[in-house]
């Protein structure tokens, strides 16, 4: 149900791409040079053919290691780019719900309950509100994460916290934005557990008491494993992050206070489903949230009202934790009038990279989930209270048909190929292997588009491009969108300068660089 009344509407089955012309394009073009790089036509992995010729462009945005082989093994099918880019987000879906159904399995949750809680996992709305952001759809490492870390707790078994390693160090590598938070997550539900609890009159114990009570019952051997995977998981995460320090270094990348607290959640976030059939008109009235397409947290009614119903089941220490552990994260990232967490930490080295703290709504769904299973459970659990039954039944059907009703946004395949055309004839059928393509930018109020289409124009004639889009730029690659015809030596000047080139190889960059569509120039003027 959630695949074909929620997913496959997101990009109009199959034949629209999720998102718009800009960042969906973006990601297909990361994708699309693993590919290549998988082909051996790529300079680097870490160093694309776009934002040529500065280095460590891949940097400037997510990887997609973690779940890029799936487009790279689509693409070996021979499918064209855009539909391998669908399927490729179409199969984050399935593993998300997999994912999560199986760690509430793990949790001791029913099947019909587990499957509530997984449902809403992959398909609630601010699922479908970041569609666009193609980056934050892999999470399936976060309910297995967890599920880990339950039977760490519950089971005391030590193997368990190199699994929950492993399954941090995968969602890093699938989206960083999704590691960090998950992370958080996790530093949450450690607190959240580290207090004794009472469960049925006797008292459990606490997670760093069922560590300590793990590491003593385990062999040497599986405590010399456990220690192995939790050293190789966190060397994997630094050989990830450390290429991004550097060209962060090298670039002078920063984030300032004023940007990220622009993303930092509000009172307000929580009650935005701005595309949302049912919510819209409610979620308009909702005023003074900057950068507002960023923070549609609002969960629905439905789940609210399945984890209330779950709150009165006392014999379930992990729905607790669940609602300690949302509270955190919200008192941690939320915006208050005059102060934040969140921006105290800012000054931990990296954190402050992390800009769309609103984001955090994607791992948060977790923990929501578990409450869903639990209000489930409960009905099932207590079949003489049929009232509850009844008013749980509702709000699973609440909660379904506030996922399905919600209006995609999405770009047809056929306007991603027609971008590409208005560029046809400008090309010369044979590119020399030096060859660097660029497509100016024309109008000042589309700066976005004309860069990508440079990029991909490159990709698809095997060659380097000019041109570049990211959520970071050198500050040295600079445009004056105000003059088409002065970009090319503004760009490749500012290139210069930073590499310090001396002037007969700049001169000879120059000669490289093959404009497209560019207009007609006379003495730096427009015509």
């Amino acid at each position: 149900m959630g695949i074909l009344a929620v997913a496959l509407p997101v990009m109009d089955y199959l034949r629209a791409v999720p998102g718009d012309l800009g960042d969906a394009r973006f990601n297909s073009v990361v994708l699309e040079h693993l590919y290549l790089w998988t082909k051996g036509l790529e300079p680097g992995l870490w160093s694309p053919g776009f934002f040529y010729p500065y280095p460590g462009a891949l940097t400037f945005s997510d990887n997609h290691f973690g779940s890029g082989a799936l487009y790279v093994a689509l693409r070996y099918l021979h499918l064209d780019r855009e539909y391998a880019f669908d399927l490729w987000y179409l199969a984050s879906y399935v593993l998300n719900y997999a994912a999560c159904f199986h760690a509430l399995r793990r949790f001791g949750y029913g099947a019909v309950a587990s499957a509530c809680g997984a449902f809403f996992f992959a398909f609630a709305l601010p699922v479908s509100e970041s569609s666009g952001h193609a980056q934050l759809g892999f999470r399936f490492a976060v309910p297995l994460a967890l599920a880990s870390f339950h039977d760490l707790v519950e089971r005391r078994e030590f193997r368990r916290l190199g699994h929950v390693a492993g399954w941090v160090a995968l969602e890093f590598y699938c989206s960083i934005y999704v590691g960090f938070f998950l992370v958080f997550l996790l530093a949450a539900y450690i607190a959240a557990t580290s207090v004794r609890w009472k469960l049925n009159g006797v008292r459990v114990r606490g997670f760093w008491t069922a560590l300590i009570s793990a590491y003593v019952g385990a062999t040497r051997r599986e405590v010399a494993i456990t220690v192995a995977c939790v050293a190789l998981s966190a060397l994997a995460i630094m050989a990830l992050l450390y290429p991004y320090a550097h060209y962060s270094k090298l670039y002078g990348f920063q984030r300032s206070p004023e940007e990220v607290v622009t993303m930092l959640p509000r009172w307000g976030s929580y009650l935005l489903a701005d595309w949302s059939w049912i919510w819209r008109g409610l979620s308009a009235r909702v005023e003074d949230i900057p950068v507002r397409h960023e923070h549609q947290m609002f969960v629905g009614l439905g789940a609210v009202l399945l984890a209330l119903a779950g709150v009165g089941y006392r014999h379930d220490r992990w729905g607790a934790a669940s609602l300690i552990a949302i509270g955190l994260l919200v008192l941690v990232t939320m915006k208050f009038p005059h102060f934040s967490i969140y921006l105290k930490l800012i000054k931990l080295p990296g954190i402050s990279s992390i800009r769309a703290v609103a984001r955090i709504v994607l791992v948060m769904l977790f923990p929501i989930s578990i409450l869903v299973a639990r209000g489930v459970e409960r009905s099932i659990r207590v079949p003489r209270r049929r009232r509850l039954a009844v008013v749980v039944a509702l709000a699973v059907l609440l909660m379904i048909v506030e996922c399905v009703a919600f209006a995609p946004y999405h770009t047809p395949i056929k306007s991603w190929r027609d971008r590409l055309t208005l560029y046809q004839g400008e090309l010369p059928d044979q590119l020399p292997s030096s060859a660097i393509v660029f497509v100016p930018v024309i109008k000042p109020d589309d700066t976005v588009f004309p860069e990508i289409d440079g990029v991909i124009l490159a990709q698809d004639r095997g060659v380097m491009s000019l041109n570049g889009y990211s959520g970071n730029a050198p500050l040295s690659y600079r445009a004056d969108f105000n003059d088409p015809c002065n970009e090319v030596w503004l760009r490749v000047s500012g290139y210069a300068v930073f590499a310090q080139l001396p002037e007969h190889e700049r001169q000879a960059l120059l000669e490289r660089v093959i404009p497209i569509g560019l207009p007609i120039c006379h003495s730096g003027r427009v015509e």
